[in-house]
């Protein structure tokens, strides 16, 4: 595909995003490379959130689409659909861009059937203009294969992380793939995960430049520490659902290691709650201790001994909590 001619779109699915929508349109306009379009995906917003979108249309390359409340895998699936872009990404409304994303990923993304995956960054309020003004003009490319893709989303989560937001895809790459509508967390891994351990033909890129800004907002409760997105009904882990979907569909596409670090990946997510002591009930308490039994010797093996002894308060909780009735 011809450099220039190349169109990306960036779908963002929202939810009563108005604190936001200026400041993520901004980053937007300001891109250096202009051949994109923003499929923005209202997911039942009660704010102004539409009406900012509406003011700003003869200014940027939108299309709106508006879908009631069904959560942001089915906006990332009406997203999909839409998009008609050369290159797909991802974005959410909250978080924001360095002007030369896209100019870089154009540059960058050359082949017909390739993944780039570009750097992110916690940004919080005070950091903004810092991110914004950063000099990212020394693009230096790395060749990774899909064991280094999932070992860095696994656990690099200070600047790979498992979202699909710092990830763009040649839109062949995504052709017949959907986001599980029915997972509420670790969705976007999941996603990732069915679309390259089947593809074995993926060229992919790493640009080891910070260019997407995950906004942190220390005021604000995520969704990680919330009870009712980290258990179902029944007080199963949801990320122990997501992970535990990988492993049964990707069983004939993983090798024995990728299994091995989901499954440390596994250990660490439920070890965290049990840390916190943040559980809703006894069942859901003794599901994360039978995960951990489960899968600490594999936690260990995949860490070694120097990770060993940075988590040894964590894992010396462990073994108390694990021996409690």
């Amino acid at each position: 595909m011809e450099k220039q001619e190349v169109k990306i779109s960036i779908i963002v699915p929202f939810h009563n995003g108005q604190a936001f929508m200026a400041r993520f349109l901004a980053t937007f306009k300001a891109q250096t490379y202009q051949n994109f379009e923003l499929i923005m995906v209202d997911d039942g917003s009660t704010d102004a959130s539409v009406q900012i979108l509406e003011a700003e249309r003869g200014s940027l390359k939108l299309k709106l689409f508006r879908i009631g409340n069904h959560g942001v895998s089915h906006g990332r699936n009406v997203g999909l659909q839409q998009a008609s872009g050369d290159i797909i990404g991802f974005c959410d409304i909250d978080d924001l861009v360095h002007p030369r994303l896209l100019k870089i990923v154009q540059q960058v993304h050359q082949a017909s059937h390739q993944v780039t995956v570009v750097h992110a960054q916690v940004i919080k309020v005070n950091e903004v203009s810092a991110f914004l003004n950063k000099d990212n003009e020394h693009v230096i490319v790395k060749d990774w294969d899909r064991a280094t893709l999932f070992t860095q989303m696994n656990f690099n989560d200070r600047e790979i992380f498992g979202s699909v937001w710092n990830k763009f895809f040649s839109a062949s790459v995504l052709k017949g793939y959907i986001f599980n509508e029915d997972l509420t967390l670790y969705e976007d891994a999941n996603f990732i995960y069915q679309v390259v351990a089947s593809q074995a033909n993926l060229v992919i890129k790493e640009v080891p430049l910070a260019l997407y800004g995950y906004y942190y907002n220390e005021n604000s409760v995520t969704i990680s520490e919330n009870p009712d997105w980290l258990y179902t009904a029944a007080g199963e882990l949801r990320y122990a659902q997501a992970i535990q979907d990988i492993l049964r569909q990707q069983e004939s596409n993983l090798t024995t290691k990728q299994v091995k670090q989901l499954q440390a990946k596994l250990f660490r997510l439920a070890l965290y709650p049990l840390y916190r002591r943040n559980y809703p009930s006894k069942v859901a308490f003794i599901q994360l201790k039978k995960l951990c039994r489960r899968y600490f010797g594999t936690y260990l093996v995949w860490y070694q001994e120097d990770a060993f002894q940075k988590f040894k308060k964590s894992l010396q909780f462990l073994l108390v909590m694990l021996r409690r009735k």
